[in-house]
């Protein structure tokens, strides 16, 4: 730990007391935001922001009692966060991860974009959106990762999901369908991201591949020319000695660690792929983003599985804790381990108790949960072949879930249900053993916890209450990076930027759905300018074709029939003007 944190540590310790009596007083003056001073302290020139989906205290809670232990978060500093987006009081992951990563409210279901909709809902004094954010529906803005990169510093992502899946894609992809995972992985290909950890490798590969693109482009031919390692097992992750590297360890999203520890140990954990990434980025003396996502948290509270809250809430900390080792080794490094919104509305007391909850030992709720080896993902795929021979399943989810009483009824349920009500009727049963409770299978709108291993200070001043489009706020500030500048350099309107050259050539323009076509023509002299759409690729004269790299990716929005091209672009279209007699 370096001085200036022993320093603040000791101060905080000698103003506890103070700082109780301070919030109080704030707390009763504002509804929204309590604020104290903290002394300043040392510029951060990296951070590390860990994403527990859906996680909830009611999750953070089952997970302690299970280990019967603190959890790493348990010892940060900690804030609450807001979290409705645009239109919506009850947010989905990618308008979560946008207003995160840009700074701006959008609509459910899309990724670094301007809202389609207005915001209809009640405004909180106090929350003020930055101008940025308004304007023509579906015009891409730029995200805190990549106004780390302008500022010259490395970048990554690590998920459990596939790397294409909402959370991950809000900081590096601008799209307004959170399931076009082709296009996603095709834009996050050509962004430049120094290190990519996690599932998804069926959306790089073509068909012929075993992937499912469509258009046969084969996106990891793409990074082995542009430089980068690609992985493919915990072996290879652990060898790994380059600056640039993409591991995809599934087709599709990695295993629960529960089950990943029992049948797919050729994955690496989370905290593997974490320590594995900061080993990299740390090398670039300007300093890094990291984005490291917990993912299936939220697929468990989806399925109403305690075990699946369990399993990946732990291996989530134990990343938090090795994100909190590095940042006291090397200083400079902020930490923040925050959730987007709550999930499956989970209680430790549930009405299938029947009983006045106020005198529950520890058994009763854990000695259910404890004899589980695998998570209701995990034993579903074990049944899946032959689910309607009861013998067998009862045999499986015995050992492997620790239920041994299934009734008729639930077998017979077991055998006419496809994998997700599979997965759901046995996080059923075994919460109805454990006293755990469920409101909902999808997400809810309540506040969340963001943890810091810094007071987090915006104009001097600690917050108590943040809304979700702050946090982006923040590390701009504590990075010194600008979303502004990042916006005007990355996605300009190619219709307006050309307007600066009518006057001088003759323009012609054609758009596809797959590249944006300018024919500069003065006389009897034309250039062609081809700027394929979701790359970072400009194509002058298709005859004598000469590829230019450029630091941005091309974005064409289908709504408003418009294409978004880097400043980049400006320079390389009049330079192609001024080359015209």
């Amino acid at each position: 730990m370096i001085d200036s944190e022993i320093k603040l540590c000791n101060y905080q310790r000698m103003k506890t007391k103070k700082f109780i009596t301070l919030f109080m007083i704030a707390a009763s003056v504002t509804a929204y935001s309590a604020t104290y001073k903290v002394p300043g302290y040392e510029k951060f020139k990296s951070v590390i922001i860990l994403i527990g989906d859906g996680m909830t205290s009611s999750h953070r809670t089952l997970a302690r009692w299970y280990k019967k232990d603190f959890l790493a978060m348990d010892r940060m500093y900690r804030s609450g966060i807001l979290t409705n987006s645009a239109d919506s009081m009850i947010t989905d992951s990618a308008a979560a991860a946008t207003a995160f990563a840009t700074g701006c409210k959008i609509t459910s279901e899309q990724l670094g974009i301007l809202p389609r909709k207005n915001n209809n809902l009640p405004r909180i004094p106090g929350i003020e959106i930055e101008k940025r954010c308004f304007g023509e529906p579906e015009k891409p803005i730029a995200t805190i990762l990549e106004a780390a990169k302008i500022k010259g510093k490395s970048v990554g992502l690590v998920s459990t999901s596939e790397v294409q899946d909402a959370t991950p894609a809000g900081f590096s992809a601008h799209i307004n369908d959170r399931d076009n995972l082709t296009e996603i992985a095709k834009q996050q290909v050509y962004q430049d991201l120094d290190v990519v950890f996690g599932g998804g490798k069926i959306y790089l590969l073509p068909e012929s591949a075993g992937g499912v693109r469509k258009d046969e482009g084969n996106l990891t031919e793409v990074l082995q020319g542009r430089g980068y390692l690609l992985i493919n097992s915990l072996d290879e992750l652990k060898d790994s000695d380059i600056n640039k590297v993409w591991g995809l360890f599934a087709p599709e999203d990695l295993a629960f660690d529960m089950d990943r520890r029992e049948f797919n140990l050729e994955q690496p954990s989370l905290v593997e792929m974490t320590k594995a990434s900061l080993e990299i980025l740390d090398k670039d003396p300007d300093g890094f983003f990291l984005m490291v996502e917990g993912s299936k948290i939220d697929w468990a509270a989806h399925d109403n599985d305690p075990v699946g809250v369990i399993s990946d809430l732990l291996a989530f900390d134990d990343a938090v804790n090795a994100a909190l080792e590095f940042a006291a080794e090397n200083g400079y490094t902020l930490v923040l381990v925050l959730s987007d919104h709550g999930s499956g509305g989970m209680s430790i007391g549930s009405k299938s108790g029947g009983k006045i909850p106020y005198h529950t030992p520890y058994e009763e709720v854990f000695e259910p949960l404890k004899k589980a080896r695998l998570t209701s993902e995990g034993v579903a795929n074990l049944i899946k072949d032959y689910k309607c021979d009861a013998q067998k399943t009862t045999g499986i989810i015995e050992k492997y879930y620790g239920i041994s009483d299934l009734t008729p009824e639930q077998l017979q349920k077991i055998c006419e249900g496809n994998g997700k009500k599979i997965r759901k009727l046995l996080g059923q049963i075994i919460s109805d053993k454990s006293l755990i409770g469920w409101t909902t299978t999808a997400h809810t709108g309540e506040d969340i916890t963001m943890f810091s291993n810094y007071p987090i200070e915006r104009n001097s001043e600690i917050k108590t209450l943040f809304d979700n489009t702050e946090i982006a706020l923040f590390i701009e500030e504590l990075l010194d990076l600008s979303l502004k500048d990042a916006n005007e350099k990355l996605y300009l309107n190619a219709d307006n930027l050309l307007m600066s050259f009518k006057e001088k050539v003759d323009i012609q323009k054609r758009l596809e759905d797959n590249f944006l076509e300018i024919v500069l023509v003065k006389g009897e002299n034309r250039i062609q300018i081809k700027f394929p759409i979701n790359t970072d690729i400009c194509i002058l004269n298709a005859g004598n074709p000469k590829m230019i790299f450029m630091n941005g990716i091309t974005i064409f929005s289908k709504t408003g029939n418009a294409v978004f091209i880097p400043y980049e672009a400006f320079g390389i279209i009049k330079t192609a003007v001024d080359s015209l007699k």
